[in-house]
């Protein structure tokens, strides 16, 4: 037990030094800066001398008090300890009764204690606060915002509409600034990559120098680099982060919309699908000409009766060849020429299969997973060996045939294929040893039935990411079939909403715009049939798992439901055809296309408040197909002259075939069909001399 002697001495320290301020543990911190800061001035009243010096004499007299309830004589930890929970307590500061909350309890010491004086007025924050709201308000975006918010909203005033055109171009500024910063740091972490791949990848290959322009490069190099990642997984057998290889965020980059690409070279005339609503420009709104702009480049991109005959007899033409390769091959036309989706630059797919090759049947312990597995395995890779064989038979057919030019095989690939080039025609070929297409062919034609605003909305959609480089799922972008369920997905959410307004195909396309642009792919999937959203998560809870026993769709969606480890922006596209098929698996792109859609829709949007806009003379879709009916033109004219041979030999098996019996009805439609063929045929005409004008003008240039 310590003696009286040291207590006496630390208590006789402490009254000795109280003049110290910082000795007194009670003092907060401002307290002790303002003691130490604010001497009592000479010139000051004897009366305020005297008041401070009793406000001194208090404070210590309490401070004194307070230490006496802390020192035990006979335990000196325990003085020690008490002295400790003082100091800690001392950091506490007193906050405004406005701002704390009534249900805190403090100690009962802090109410003691003298008023704290500040230096400054304590509503001085709150002064700076509003003068940096003010000076903020004040900003010439924010002036123009709030002159636009505040004017008339009726889109024909052109008040209203040049201070919204103020706003637009200040905000513009800031958007390019913020667009400057994402390069570089897309720069950046394409550095890393191409590091990543140069010390991992083996083989090594050569690698682009980085351009944001070039996004194609952009994305090739990004699926290497996630394939080494891959690869790494699968051996440790993990779907966790693998951080000693390549950290958390490692593929993560900024999206980009993309323009339209250089070189498109389109006629001097007006372009066919620029066409308006008839009568004034006072009879007809804004939008019913975009539905008139829709429905015509629908109706330009339908293939004429040649590009039809054409395909048919390419079609044909392939079959036979495998026939000839393997009598007992089996060849059958799939993908958008079954569907009747078909565009001018649509490749000709023809599915191999052999059905002599059965599968057979595993024989072995069915509870044995490991073994069942590794049986499947071989199956698949004997019967890919297999198919690889009658390819390589194929490929040696298309070498001698006269017609076929640029023929390669690509046994790596999952679906190994042939691929070849028309000549007469440019047309590109693909043989495929692919799994059975009849239940997505299906899909396609149900949907086409149920949603009539869908084929237009896909045509002009399609085009719009072909003309961008964005329909190639090889270069990260969407192929056909994804984007056909993606315009389905918008279109029965709109339905959903309200199916009165889903009627013409400026809304619909307007809508598929802000849906996909909106569409949170790092949280969410979604399913076509049922259409419904589902959240992105890794494990289901109880009941899910319960609930999947019994229903095979909500097991495959939430297999798809988990989140790419290293990609978790990608899109989760559930196929109503295959529910285990998630069509946004290769959309390495779906940033750039969210972001193409986002800039699309709001200058459509811009167009239709322009009460000027009926003026101009070009077309509402200049920002979705630019000026590319020559682009078109110089793969459809070829097609159309080759088919027009076809055509006459069809017309004349298809007339000795009369039926008898015909209603006058039917007599009339054939006339009706008759005259469009016709109408089709002249303009086809038209446009092939005027291609050849054009090619024999830039002749004499050369």
């Amino acid at each position: 037990m310590p003696c009286q002697s040291q207590l006496l001495r630390l208590r006789d320290s402490r009254r000795t030094l109280h003049h110290i301020f910082r000795h007194v543990v009670t003092y907060s911190p401002q307290q002790l800066r303002h003691e130490s800061t604010t001497p009592a001035t000479e010139s000051a009243p004897a009366t305020e001398s005297a008041r401070l010096e009793n406000a001194r004499l208090k404070a210590r007299l309490a401070a004194l008090k307070r230490l006496d309830k802390h020192i035990n004589p006979d335990d000196l930890s325990a003085t020690l300890e008490a002295h400790r929970d003082a100091n800690r307590a001392s950091v506490i500061r007193r906050v405004q009764s406005s701002r704390s909350d009534p249900d805190v309890v403090r100690p009962s010491f802090l109410d003691t204690r003298p008023p704290v004086r500040l230096d400054r007025d304590s509503e001085q924050p709150e002064n700076e606060t509003r003068e940096k709201k003010e000076k903020k308000d004040k900003a010439p975006l924010a002036v123009f915002s709030k002159l636009a918010s505040n004017g008339p909203n009726e889109a024909d005033d052109p008040a209203a509409f040049q201070l919204r055109s103020l706003k637009r171009a200040a905000e513009a500024t800031q958007r390019q600034a913020t667009l400057e910063w994402q390069q570089k740091y897309n720069e950046g972490q394409y550095q890393r990559w191409v590091d990543f791949l140069t010390k991992h990848e083996d083989p090594s290959q050569p690698l682009p120098e980085y351009r944001n322009e070039d996004r194609a490069a952009f994305f090739t190099v990004l699926r290497r680099a996630f394939t080494i990642i891959r690869e790494e997984q699968v051996k440790r057998s993990t779907t966790r982060f693998v951080d000693d290889l390549a950290p958390n965020g490692f593929l993560s980059h900024y999206g980009f919309a993309q323009p339209i690409v250089h070189g498109l070279k389109g006629y001097h005339g007006s372009e066919p699908w620029r066409r308006r609503p008839k009568g004034s420009n006072k009879q007809y709104s804004i939008r019913s000409w975009l539905n008139t702009e829709i429905k015509a480049f629908a109706e330009w991109m339908e293939m004429t009766p040649a590009e039809k005959a054409a395909r048919e007899r390419l079609s044909g033409i392939l079959i036979d060849l495998v026939q000839q390769a393997r009598p007992g091959l089996e060849a059958e036309i799939f993908g958008s020429q079954s569907t009747g989706l078909t565009m001018p630059n649509s490749d000709i797919d023809i599915r191999l299969t052999d059905p002599a090759y059965s599968k057979a049947k595993y024989e072995g312990d069915p509870e044995d997973k490991a073994a069942k597995s590794t049986w499947a395995a071989e199956q698949s890779a004997l019967r890919k060996v297999r198919m690889i064989s009658h390819l390589r038979i194929i490929q040696s057919l298309l070498a001698k045939h006269e017609d076929f030019d640029q023929i390669e095989i690509n046994d790596s690939a999952y679906f190994p294929l042939v691929i070849a080039v028309h000549k007469p025609t440019g047309l590109k070929v693909q043989i495929v040893s692919t799994k059975p297409t009849w239940a997505a062919r299906r899909a396609t034609e149900k949907y086409l039935a149920e949603l009539p605003l869908l084929k237009g909305l896909f045509l002009l959609m399609k085009t719009t990411l072909n003309l961008r480089n964005l329909s190639d799922p090889w270069f990260g972008g969407v192929g056909s079939y994804t984007l056909f369920m993606m315009c389905v997905a918008a279109l029965k959410d709109g339905n959903q909403r309200d199916k009165q307004k889903m009627k013409s195909p400026a809304i619909s396309l307007l809508y598929f715009l802000d849906y996909w642009s909106k569409f949170d792919t790092h949280r969410e999937a979604l399913s076509i049939d049922p259409f419904l959203k589902f959240r992105k998560k890794s494990i289901p809870n109880f009941d899910e798992r319960e609930a999947r026993r019994t229903d095979s769709s909500l097991w495959a969606r939430h297999r798809i439901a988990i989140p790419s480890t290293y990609k978790p922006w990608m899109l989760h596209l559930q196929d109503p055809a295959d529910p285990y098929n998630d069509l946004g698996r290769s959309a390495l792109a779906i940033k750039d296309i969210q972001a193409t859609f986002k800039q699309l829709y709001h200058d459509l949007l811009w167009e239709i408040e322009d009460p000027k806009r009926k003026q101009e003379t070009t077309p509402l879709l200049k920002n979705f197909v630019g000026n590319s009916e020559r682009y078109f033109d110089e793969m459809r004219i070829p097609v159309d002259l080759w088919g027009s041979q076809f055509v006459e030999k069809n017309a004349e098996v298809e007339g000795q075939g009369e039926v008898e019996g015909e209603d006058v009805a039917d007599v009339e439609a054939a006339s009706r069909d008759v005259s469009e063929e016709a109408s089709w045929d002249s303009e086809d005409a038209v446009a092939t001399l005027r291609y050849m004008h054009d090619l024999s003008g830039s002749k004499q240039n050369v």
